[in-house]
């Protein structure tokens, strides 16, 4: 548990820190969120995530009495008050307390939490070894029917793939959508390196546009790296000759075996160039 928790507009000791039941995020999971990391400090790519909340705000019609600089500042004074110098930091923001009935319009004014817990360093013996992913049956959400550019509150769709993912003892599971095309993890992004291209999917295909995503593509191209974002089945995994995961938290995430397949070289030497150049902001 936290120390102090951001409640609305002031800081507040974690045990104070309550909604109501009649909230719409609780009720509904109406709502939306972002997983930030910090060091020290220093919370990374904070204008990014911020910039996709309110986009998603937009989207979903929910209107924020705050401003973007006082969402940073907000993030920024729950950091401070907990002084942790690994964290991971989780803005909510929900439509807000209103009647039990599913009518957006009865809320008249949204919550705001932001909440801050330890994280470990990225990297260490996980990164070494790496780790093993499954291709999983629960398919992702169809975006025309729920955008899943939207970091949603209402996680079932994840929640039910982290159930099947349970049952295999793998540290991720790779969502398909509709159509049989790899999308991305529960909680990861994912890219795999083939025959010297770094190939990840694209967003058309149905995933989280992931901060962490964006910044991997924008090192690679300045790295001069080969880039394809396109529609990969899962046997495009099994010519792989590297495979990653990234996140807000991880950042990048080795893997060391796909399904039945062990890969040779865990890190790989691009998964090992793009790490060294993010775990950078560590030095």
């Amino acid at each position: 548990m936290p120390d102090f928790v951001y409640l609305n507009d002031r800081i507040v000791p974690a045990e104070e820190a309550k909604i109501s039941v009649f909230d719409h995020g609780f009720l509904y999971g109406d709502g939306l969120f972002e997983t930030m990391r910090a060091y020290k400090d220093t919370v990374f790519w904070l204008d990014d995530h911020v910039d996709r909340l309110l986009a998603s705000c937009g989207m979903m019609r929910i209107k924020l009495p705050w401003t973007k600089e006082e969402l940073k500042k907000a993030v920024l004074a729950t950091v401070a008050a907990n002084n942790l110098e690994h964290a991971a930091i989780r803005l909510t923001v929900s439509r807000g307390e209103g009647p039990p009935v599913p009518d957006p319009a009865v809320c008249q004014q949204p919550t705001l939490v932001i909440t801050c817990r330890p994280a470990a360093k990225p990297g260490g013996e996980t990164y070494e070894k790496g780790v093993d992913v499954v291709v999983l049956k629960t398919r992702r959400n169809y975006d025309q029917a729920f955008p899943v550019s939207i970091k949603s509150c209402n996680f079932l769709n994840n929640i039910f793939a982290k159930q099947e993912l349970k049952g295999t003892g793998a540290y991720e599971g790779l969502m398909l959508n509709y159509a049989g095309y790899l999308t991305e993890g529960t909680v990861n992004n994912l890219f795999f390196v083939r025959r010297g291209t770094l190939n990840t999917p694209e967003l058309a295909c149905g995933l989280l546009a992931g901060i962490t995503r964006a910044h991997v593509i924008k090192l690679a191209r300045q790295e001069g790296m080969e880039i394809n974002e396109g529609k990969f089945k899962p046997e495009d995994l099994h010519e792989a000759d590297e495979v990653f995961l990234t996140n807000s938290l991880s950042l990048i995430m080795p893997v060391r075996k796909v399904n039945d397949r062990v890969l040779s070289c865990v890190p790989g030497k691009v998964t090992a160039k793009l790490s060294e150049l993010l775990f950078g902001i560590f030095d």
